[in-house]
């Protein structure tokens, strides 16, 4: 389990730094240093309330800082919910820092009644750097600010993620992607209404996956990592991607001004929303509770007084039934064999979590068609009711098992088994076929929200599953996998009393296999295209490439010790002429932890190794001061990144170590 350093320095720790004289900031690699404190006289110059919060626990003034600009209410509410944040990276407003005046000059012209604070996060744009191996340990703006609030009982956010595009649907209207959740847990439906009433009321369609709720308390989403800090701190937010423009600001002043009514204590985490283009529907889940509830007394209404009337259609039924009971039980067993041995033997390609799992279901319909073949040829137990009954039961059966794992899954299964009830009824070809396919509509939202919405991990658990996943999943694909036998059935063409030639029976299968290639093939590009196509996301800066340095010359480390009473205490300088980006330092020692007390946060990553929380982007020489046990040696590990001053787009990882002795 990792622990957190204290980050004040200890009496001992001031003793002795005051024996150390700091030096002057360097110019070097303060890009991001003066555009932060640039854009703080500009904010200080117009009158606003602005103050600077340190990334780093030495307060070294060394890294680019938060700014946190309070605009307090003259005339607050009675509201438990007196605080809003508007949270931006400071990179959101790097081309045009005028856009940030206005933005406050507006939200201040609304003399809302609860209090603003415009949060600017420094550092909040990922570095992307191979062979970091301290990646965590690297303060983000959004993180420290977070865990510095005392009063998250009485606030709630707004984070404003950067969007490079905006897409236009058919009536031409701006989308704008709505983040509803974080950190395993969904917004408050207030809050996520006013973001998409707000983009509504500016001639906009808000987007949200359908599935949102169950993805995120499932803890499935793709996690936008600003909107989860505030979420880790239990501070209740919302997400949105805009871009840099003052169109796109109107609408969180329009959000600023419904917040004033809307803002509650209640955090209604059980609500799920019905988009069709620009008209929204929003329903809690006590509507979806009373349906799950109405249906289940006509499902044992029906089974109690239709399913067990003394009639000769019964009768013949139920006698098919008898006959065909094991079969339902043994298609289960079949499928989840096959995707358990599927999923053995493909394991390789679990990286691609997509391709696994296209190769379990197609194998999983391949076993069962040529099950169903052959039980027609050999004209085994089957007949259109038995198999009706079967495919209608387990469809019932899927609502209250799916229903239990996520309530919102109720409508999805419902629908379908509304869609199995018709297709029980009709016995044409054509019919069954159309039936068929429209029976696969309902999972098309949520695999696509899945699909698109669902992170990495999520992805590879669902194709890397246990039995228990695998039964679920085959639970899921029988009913579909029944309408397909009773098509066969009705097609005829495996009768063993119709005489069809080999060469025409080859021709069937052909024309079948491609059919069912062809469908998952384009199925596959589909979903390729939705997850990795074109989305409204956070821009950053250019992803870097990364070599291995050669020139260890780059980084300059020093240290000096004094004793003090049993301890040591060490000043450890580093430097580089070069434009650091990045330091990932640790500390080993051999059989206990390396330091005691320390100028900057640590994490201990092992019984005898620390890493040092240091964030990106120094601006001059970092210096670390701790103390430790005599005697004991250590060894510093430093990992660097430095720009390549001929190619701003490539990294040299330049790595270094130096043995400290007592």
């Amino acid at each position: 389990m990792e622990t957190k350093g204290s980050s004040k320095k200890a009496c001992l720790i001031l003793l002795f730094f005051a024996f150390f004289s700091l030096l002057s900031l360097r110019a070097q690699s303060q890009d991001n240093l003066d555009f932060s404190l640039k854009m703080y006289d500009s904010i200080e110059q117009k009158g606003f309330q602005v103050r600077k919060q340190d990334l780093d626990a030495a307060n070294s003034g060394n890294f680019p800082q938060n700014l946190i600009v309070e605009i307090p209410s003259v005339r607050k509410s009675k509201n438990e919910i007196d605080t809003v944040v508007f949270s931006f990276t400071q990179d959101f407003f790097y081309k045009d820092m005028n856009l940030l005046l206005t933005f406050l000059d507006n939200l201040k012209g609304k003399n809302l009644n609860y209090d603003c604070i415009v949060f600017l996060s420094a550092n909040d744009n990922a570095l992307f750097v191979r062979g970091d191996e301290g990646r965590e340990h690297h303060p983000t703006g959004s993180a420290v600010f977070t865990t510095s609030v005392r009063n998250s009982d009485n606030m709630c956010a707004i984070v404003i993620d950067e969007s490079s595009s905006t897409s236009l649907s058919f009536f031409a209207k701006q989308t704008y992607s709505v983040i509803p959740g974080g950190s395993s847990d969904v917004s408050p439906s207030w809050l996520v209404k006013s973001l998409c009433d707000s983009c509504q009321e500016n001639g906009a369609s808000p987007s949200m996956p359908k599935s949102f709720s169950m993805l995120y308390r499932l803890g499935i989403a793709r996690e936008t990592r600003r909107v989860s800090q505030f979420f880790a701190q239990s501070i209740p937010a919302a997400g949105i991607a805009l871009s840099a423009t003052e169109k796109d600001l109107k609408i969180l002043i329009t959000a600023a001004e419904l917040l004033q009514t809307r803002r509650s204590s209640i955090w209604d985490r059980h609500y799920s929303v019905f988009q069709i283009d620009a008209y929204t529907f929003w329903y809690g889940e006590a509507l979806l509770a009373l349906f799950f509830m109405i249906f289940a007394f006509a499902t044992i209404f029906t089974v109690s007084f239709s399913s067990f009337k003394d009639t000769s259609k019964n009768k013949a039924i139920f006698k098919d039934i008898k006959r065909s009971a094991f079969l339902a039980l043994g298609y289960i067993i079949i499928i989840v064999a096959v995707l358990v041995l599927m999923q053995t033997i493909f394991s390789f390609t679990a990286r691609s979590p997509l391709v696994l799992m296209g190769i379990k279901v197609i194998s999983v319909f391949m076993a069962l068609v040529i099950i169903f073949i052959t039980q027609l040829r050999k004209r085994f137990n089957t007949s259109l009711e038995g198999t009706g009954f079967f495919m209608m039961f387990q469809s019932s059966l899927n609502i209250f098992i799916f229903t239990w794992i996520d309530l919102s899954l109720f409508f999805m299964f419902f629908t379908e088994y509304v869609i199995l009830a018709l297709a029980k009824k009709t016995k044409t070809r054509i019919n069954m076929i159309i039936l068929f396919l429209v029976s696969l509509i309902p999972f098309l939202n949520l695999t696509i929200d899945f699909l698109k919405g669902a992170n990495y991990l999520s992805l590879r658990r669902f194709a890397v599953c246990t039995v228990f996943g695998n039964i679920l999943l085959a639970l899921a694909l029988l009913p579909l996998l029944m309408q397909i036998f009773r098509i066969l059935m009705v097609l005829g063409i495996f009768n063993s009393k119709k005489k069809t030639s080999r060469k025409k029976n080859l021709v069937y299968a052909t024309i079948t296999t491609s059919i069912i290639i062809l469908f998952f093939v384009s199925f596959y590009w589909m979903m390729i295209r939705i997850i990795y196509g074109p989305t409204s996301s956070t821009t950053f800066r250019a992803r870097l490439s990364t070599v291995d340095g050669t020139n260890p010359e780059m980084v300059k480390i020093s240290y000096t010790t004094n004793e003090f009473m049993e301890l040591n205490i060490y000043h450890i300088v580093i430097d580089s002429d070069e434009k650091v980006l990045r330091y990932s330092i640790s500390l080993e020692a051999d059989g206990s932890i390396p330091l005691y007390d320390c100028n900057y946060d640590y994490t201990i990553e092992a019984d005898n190794k620390v890493y040092f929380e240091i964030p990106d982007y120094p601006a001059g020489q970092i210096e670390i001061v701790y103390s430790s046990d005599k005697g004991l040696d250590q060894v510093l590990k430093i990992s660097a990144f430095i720009q390549n001053s001929k190619n701003s787009a490539e990294v040299f990882h330049q790595k270094k170590e130096v043995n400290i002795r007592s």
